[in-house]
C-alpha cells in the first residue's frame, strides 16, 4: 500500500550570507560508494524532512532552497542511499588559519567591519569555525619580515622569551575569534606550527639562515623548550593550544620563505628525545601532529613516525597536486593505526598572479578554470594544471573525509585584495579579501563553500554510509551528534555537481525518499531531521 508524505521545509533566516567514484575503503573520485542499491534498508522506516541549502554559480550563497515537493514511499528507482546504522571515523572540525597577515588587514578597516568578518568566520550565524591553525613565529604571512620568540643567540637558556612580535595583532585576533565565537556558545581548536627555529639552533640555510638549513642535534632540547614557552605564554593569553606539528613543510619550500629541514628519521628522534618528552611533562593536553606537508608523501612518513608514542597522527598539506585528492595515501596512512588523528592543516589559492588569471573581484572568477599554483609556474603541468576554485575546495573536502580525513584547515582567513600582504610576496588567495583603500569586503564563493561544510559538519560528528548509482556527484554524507546545538542530531548530505547540466537523483533514508535535482555548477547541502 502507498501512503503519501509531504518532503517539509525547515526555513530559516541567515545574517552572513566528474568521474568514477570509490567505495567506503577506497578509491578516487567522486566518493558515491557504488553497489547494487539494497531493496530495504535495516533501519525500519522513518519519514524526515530536510533544509537545502545551496551555493551555485548562478548565485546561490549558502541560500535555502524553498521549491521541493512532496513524494511517496515507493522506492523504485531509487539513486542514492543513506545508512546511518553504518559508520566510519570521526570528525574533528572545519575552518581556517590566523596569520598575522590576516590580522594585519583587519586593523586596516574599521572596527565594526573588522566584527562583522569575524562574526561571519565564528558566529552561530556565520561558519562557526571549529577548526584552526596558526603560526609559531614567523611564517610566509607575516608583514613585516622573520622573527623568532628568542632571537638573541646568547640567551641559550631562553630566559628572555618573548611573544611580543605577536602582541600587536596577531594575538588580538585570536582572543577577538575565540570571544565571538563564547558569545554564541562556540568554540573552536588551534593547531599551532612553527616554520623555523631560531637561526642559531640551526646548520645551514640562506638569507641569514631563516630559509633551509636543519635543526642541530645539540638543540633538540632547547626547541622543545621553546615550543613549550609558546604554548604556555600563549595559555596565559587565554589561548589554548590544541596540537602541535614539529615543523612546517619539512622538506622545505625552495628557500623561499622561513623553513628548516627534516628528514623522517630527525623528526622522529627529535619528538621522541625532546619534544615529545618535554610536552609530556609541561603540557601533556597538547597534541602531536607530524609531518605537515604535502600528501603525495604523508605514508612514508607515516611508516616511520607511527612507531614513536608521542606522535598522536598526521596533518597534510594538499599543495602536491590541483587535481590528485590522493584518497588511497589517506586511506593507507588510517589503516596503519585507525587510533591516530588525520587532518588536513593546509591549502589555498597560491602564487596568484592579476596579470595571468585575471582580476578575481568578482564571484564567477572562482567558478572558472582561472587559478594556477607554484607548481604550473615552476613544477609539472600535467598535475598541477589550471582549475576552478570553488570545485577544488569543494571536491577536496569532500574527497579526503570520504578516505578518513577528520579535519580540514584552509590558510589565511582574510588577505588584501591583492592576496597579502607579505614580506615575501607570495601572493594567496582567501575566503575574505578585503579592499582597504575603499574598506571593501568581498565574501568570495569560497567563503559560502567553507560555511556550508562548517555549518553542517560538527565536531564529534562521524562519516556515514550511502550506496549511490551517480558516478558524476561527489557525496559526502555526515551525522551530526545530538549533543551539537547547530545541528542537534541531524544529517548533512552533501552533493556537488561540476557538470553544466541539471541532474535528478533520488535519495532513500529509512525506507523513505525524496525525488529531487541539483542544477549544474552546484554545491548542494541536505540537512535531515528524522521524525
Amino acid at each position: 500500500m502507498k501512503r503519501i508524505f509531504i518532503f517539509t521545509i525547515m526555513l530559516y533566516s541567515i545574517i552572513a550570507g566528474c568521474s568514477n567514484a570509490p567505495s567506503e575503503e577506497g578509491g578516487s573520485s567522486s566518493s558515491s560508494s557504488e553497489g547494487l542499491i539494497p531493496s530495504t534498508d535495516p533501519g525500519g522506516t522513518n519519514f524526515f524532512e530536510a533544509t537545502i541549502i545551496e551555493t551555485s554559480r548562478s548565485g546561490k550563497k549558502f541560500s535555502f532552497v524553498t521549491n521541493l515537493i512532496s513524494t511517496n514511499i515507493d522506492t523504485a528507482n531509487v539513486t542514492i542511499v543513506l545508512r546511518p546504522e553504518k559508520s566510519y571515523q570521526k570528525i574533528i572540525g572545519i575552518g581556517g588559519s590566523f596569520t598575522e597577515s590576516s590580522a594585519f588587514v583587519l586593523k586596516q578597516v574599521s572596527s565594526a567591519k573588522r566584527n562583522e568578518v569575524l562574526e561571519a568566520y565564528f558566529g552561530t550565524n556565520g561558519a562557526a569555525y571549529t577548526l584552526t591553525r596558526t603560526h609559531i613565529g614567523s611564517c610566509d604571512f607575516t608583514v613585516n619580515g622573520k622573527y623568532t620568540y628568542a632571537d638573541d643567540s646568547n640567551d641559550v637558556n631562553l630566559d628572555n622569551f618573548s611573544v611580543a612580535p605577536d602582541e600587536d595583532d596577531l594575538i588580538p585576533l585570536i582572543q577577538d575569534a575565540i570571544s565571538t565565537a563564547a558569545a554564541d556558545g562556540n568554540s573552536f581548536k588551534i593547531m599551532a606550527s612553527p616554520w623555523t627555529p631560531p637561526v642559531w639552533m640551526k646548520s645551514g640555510g640562506v638569507s641569514g639562515g631563516w630559509y633551509g638549513g636543519s635543526l642541530l642535534v645539540s638543540h633538540y632540547t632547547n626547541f622543545a623548550r621553546y615550543m613549550s614557552k609558546y604554548i604556555t605564554e600563549y595559555k596565559n593569553r587565554g589561548i589554548n593550544i590544541w596540537a602541535v606539528s614539529p615543523i612546517n613543510e619539512p622538506g622545505g619550500n625552495g628557500n623561499t620563505f622561513e623553513s628548516c629541514i627534516f628528514s623522517v628519521l630527525q623528526e622522529r628522534n627529535y619528538v621522541n628525545q625532546a619534544l615529545g618528552p618535554i610536552l609530556a611533562n609541561d603540557h601533556p593536553e597538547v597534541l602531536i601532529l607530524g609531518f605537515d606537508h604535502n600528501r603525495d608523501a604523508m605514508d612514508g612518513w607515516a611508516s616511520v613516525l607511527y612507531d614513536s608514542p608521542y606522535i598522536d597522527g598526521l596533518a597534510v598539506h594538499w599543495y602536491s597536486s590541483t587535481t590528485n585528492t590522493y584518497n588511497s595515501e589517506f586511506i593507507k596512512v588510517y589503516n596503519r593505526n585507525t587510533n591516530k588523528i588525520i587532518i588536513h592543516s593546509e591549502g589555498c589559492i597560491d602564487a596568484y598572479d592579476i596579470n595571468t588569471e585575471g582580476d578575481w573581484w568578482n564571484d564567477d572568477w572562482w567558478w572558472q578554470t582561472n587559478a594556477t599554483d607554484w607548481g604550473w609556474d615552476w613544477g609539472n603541468r600535467a598535475i598541477h594544471p589550471k582549475y576552478v576554485p570553488v570545485y577544488r575546495y569543494a571536491v577536496d573536502i569532500i574527497e579526503t573525509i570520504n578516505s578518513y580525513n577528520m579535519g580540514w584547515i584552509d590558510w589565511n582567513i582574510v588577505l588584501d585584495r591583492n592576496g597579502g600582504p607579505n614580506h615575501v610576496n607570495n601572493w594567496c588567495g582567501a575566503p575574505v579579501l578585503i579592499d582597504t583603500n575603499t574598506q571593501e569586503i568581498f565574501y568570495t564563493p569560497i567563503y559560502y563553500v567553507m560555511k556550508q561544510f562548517s555549518r553542517t559538519i560538527r565536531p564529534d560528528s562521524v562519516r556515514i554510509e550511502k550506496i549511490s548509482t551517480h558516478t558524476n556527484l561527489y557525496i559526502l554524507a555526515i551525522k551530526n551528534p545530538d549533543s551539537d546545538s547547530l545541528m542537534e542530531g541531524k544529517i548533512s548530505v552533501h552533493i556537488l555537481n561540476t557538470g553544466a547540466e541539471k541532474i535528478n537523483y533520488s535519495l532513500r533514508l529509512r525506507n523513505t525518499k525524496i525525488d529531487y535535482s541539483i542544477d549544474g555548477n552546484t554545491l548542494q547541502t541536505l540537512v535531515i531531521k528524522i521524525l
